[in-house]
């Protein structure tokens, strides 16, 4: 591993002729590598799909019985290889197209915390902390750093940390007991007898499968997949059966010319209904010093039904040779809208600071095409300065590892893209890029709009979670490694670490309403609060090692399949002296007011949509109104039209989401005499008739379960044409 630039602990005070001539060397050996003057870099990149391996069928408790014969437990602890950017990213500048602010649209410090008032009957948080529980620790992983990541499903959260898998009851947050297996277990027929590493976990609901991925650590390595059965509807049992594949990313069609001497590292993983986005860091040759940035596109039906996978690769996103302009890490975004045919991935600029990239990938669930590099330039970034924390005795080798300014997950929805990186700001929130300035390390968030097929991106909003105060000390708390979320109703989560001179390691959150001012947080708020110091023998950081210890690696926060508003983040914090615990946590949404989305209506010979005017409840049951919009009946109009409830819009009081299903039907018939149904009105067969559509929803007491429509009638003429007409 090559090793970083050493970032000193203490403040270094030099002559300033001194200084003025070791800023003129790094500005000349930096190499020239700016894209600040492009919108797009590279080139568009048709792929060839490559067809690999039939999957390989294994059920829960085929792997539950491995581990139990091998022990369960890693024999030895682990420092898990790390490859990063430091050195390679040393002395590079901001775009200078970069504003130097801490949020889009610019906000003082003070403006950047939310605290609304409780007056007036508003949710005074966007999210608070319900059940949260301890995933795994380092006895449990035996791992340096835990790589923590997981997902919610529909009635479990599982969790997949370096060297461990484990399905929780998220009602209660015990472990179910059903899956607790070591990693090298749950992938043994397609690791190849290698260790592995960087877990991720999905919970896909178009497809009601989970979707977990990993790496082995081998040269040439491979990445890994095991998908979870049509049959268990999302609901992992002894019976679920998982099917592996495997592909070897560096030798794959078309193969780096030196492939079978390189690790991918830092892989991705992002879902959507068409594909799998992985994307990772090519480290090659000699020493395995930095190479590339490839992006794959995996076929996600040929997955979903046995096999063979199909993969798609696309080389060199970034490259060494072409100065490191273009993302690096970048993440593959999930998203789970449908009709979308498009793909992303976005990663940060390895050439400069203040700048993202972003890929379009069209036709992703058929021959993939990659865009150009897209450029996106945010307000300045710089790398983050290790975390101090109390009670280190290493020194500054001692402090967390925050990586650097990568983001750490990345999801999009109605075309917003939501994504998060740690980066080192003053006490203003703004990064300088200079080391002696950011003293702290803040959490930046933003929100971009992104068009489909072509047109710029944009970034609507961004913020940063961060310690302002009165002077640039360094001895403020620090949040780094963050994740955040989008919900249905529009509110965002972020979770994170917490730690500094004076704040011991722990686990903390933050969110905002969707009436909140762009770029703006509400308050944060803790998750656990330790006050033990981690020291661990294991993981001294050093010189040696170039790094600090090691930490996070990954973040994750995701949103619940069953009432897409409450949120789910997962991050690590000090549990007990020289340990580390992984930390699972609900963060409850407040409730919608009124259930007041769209809902779709459906006819046999065309669509239209139509809005939910009224709501009424009663007992257990909620009747909605739906009123379609404007239109006119003619005599090829006639027919007998179904109207059906598309599920993922509509919600019941509480916020769960209704069923897609019919709820009924009516007739036209311009012919007199007509029957029972929808006659035209007026003089002339093109008069605009309103039509009110009425249907309940019952629901248990408890309200946990997904809603079936039933009951639709057509309550008749309305006497009021502003409700809006059914139009075809």
């Amino acid at each position: 591993m090559s090793m970083p630039l050493p970032r000193t602990q203490q403040k270094i005070v030099f002559p300033t002729t001194l200084l003025a001539l070791l800023v003129l060397v790094l500005n000349l050996l930096s190499p020239v590598r700016s894209a600040f003057a492009q919108s797009e870099a590279g080139t568009v990149m048709r792929g060839f799909p490559s067809v690999g391996m039939r999957g390989l069928p294994r059920t829960t408790a085929d792997i539950m019985f491995e581990t139990d014969m091998v022990g369960g437990l890693p024999h030895v602890m682990q420092d898990k290889p790390e490859h990063d950017f430091n050195e390679i990213r040393a002395g590079i500048k901001n775009n200078p197209n970069s504003p130097a602010v801490a949020s889009i649209p610019a906000r003082a410090p003070h403006e950047l915390v939310r605290m609304p008032d409780k007056q007036g009957g508003g949710a005074f948080s966007p999210q608070t902390v319900g059940t949260n529980f301890t995933a795994a620790t380092l006895a449990t992983t035996g791992s340096f750093p835990p790589d923590n990541d997981g997902a919610v499903g529909p009635t479990q959260y599982i969790c997949g940390v370096n060297g461990r898998i484990i399905s929780f009851n998220k009602t209660t947050g015990v472990a179910d007991g059903v899956l607790n297996a070591t990693t090298n277990a749950f992938f043994s027929t397609v690791r190849n007898a290698s260790g592995t590493s960087d877990p991720m976990v999905r919970y896909d609901r178009l497809s009601n499968r989970w979707f977990v991925s990993i790496i082995n650590v081998s040269t040439p390595n491979r990445w890994c997949l095991a998908v979870s059965d049509a049959a268990s509807n999302g609901v992992i049992s002894a019976t679920t059966v998982w099917t592996y594949y495997f592909f070897v990313p560096a030798t794959i069609t078309p193969a780096i010319s030196n492939g079978t001497t390189c690790l991918t590292d830092y892989p991705s993983l992002g879902i959507d209904e068409d594909a799998i986005y992985m994307a990772g860091d090519q480290f090659c040759g000699t020493g395995q010093p930095f190479q590339q940035v490839d992006a794959f596109v995996i076929r996600k039906s040929s997955v979903l039904s046995g096999g063979p996978i199909v993969v798609t690769a696309f080389r060199g996103l970034m490259t060494a040779a072409g100065g490191y302009v273009g993302p690096f890490a970048p993440r593959g975004v999930d998203n789970q809208d449908l009709n979308t045919n498009e793909g992303y991935f976005i990663g940060t600029d390895g050439a400069s600071y203040g700048t993202f990239w972003l890929n379009r990938v069209s036709d992703p669930g058929g021959t993939p095409t990659l865009s150009a590099n897209i450029a996106i330039t945010c307000p300045t970034t710089a790398g983050p300065r290790p975390v101090p924390h109390p009670g280190n005795t290493g020194g500054y080798w001692g402090r967390l590892d925050p990586l650097d300014d990568r983001p750490f997950h990345a999801v999009i929805r109605n075309q917003q893209l939501w994504t998060a990186h740690n980066i080192g700001v003053d006490n203003n929130g703004i990064a300088n890029q200079v080391y002696l300035s950011d003293t702290r390390v803040g959490a930046r968030w933003y929100q971009i709009n992104v068009p489909v097929g072509s047109g710029s991106p944009n970034i609507v909003q961004a913020g940063t979670v961060f310690t302002a105060s009165a002077t640039n000390d360094s001895t403020s708390k620090n949040y780094f490694v963050p994740s955040i979320n989008v919900s249905g109703q529009g509110h965002a989560a972020m979770g994170f670490s917490t730690a500094g001179e004076l704040h011991n390691a722990n686990a903390g959150s933050v969110g905002r309403l969707a009436s909140d001012p762009l770029g703006t947080m509400q308050t944060p708020v803790a998750i656990t609060s330790n006050t033990n110091t981690y020291n661990p023998t294991s993981d001294p950081g050093g010189a040696s090692a170039g790094r600090p210890r090691r930490w996070g690696d990954y973040s994750i926060t995701s949103v619940d399949p069953l009432d897409d508003m409450t949120m789910w983040t997962v991050q690590e914090f000090c549990d007990a002296n020289n340990s580390y615990g992984v930390r699972v946590a609900k963060l409850v949404a407040p409730p919608p007011a009124t259930p007041s989305a769209m809902a779709a209506i459906v006819a046999a010979q065309a669509s239209t949509s139509a809005t939910v005017t009224g709501v009424s409840n009663s007992g257990n049951r909620v009747t909605y109104t739906v009123s379609a919009p404007a239109g006119t009946w003619g005599s090829s109009a006639q027919g007998t039209y179904a109207i059906t409830i598309g599920g993922t819009p509509v919600r019941d009081l509480a916020g769960n989401t209704v069923a897609s299903a019919a709820v009924g039907s009516f007739i036209v018939d311009t012919i007199p005499p007509a029957p029972t149904g929808i006659v035209p009105v007026g003089a002339t067969n093109a008069t605009p008739i309103p039509v009110t559509l009425s249907f309940s929803e019952a629901f248990a007491t408890s309200d946990t379960s997904k809603i079936t429509a039933s009951g639709a009638s057509l309550s008749g003429f309305s006497s009021n044409p502003g409700v809006g007409t059914i139009s075809f």
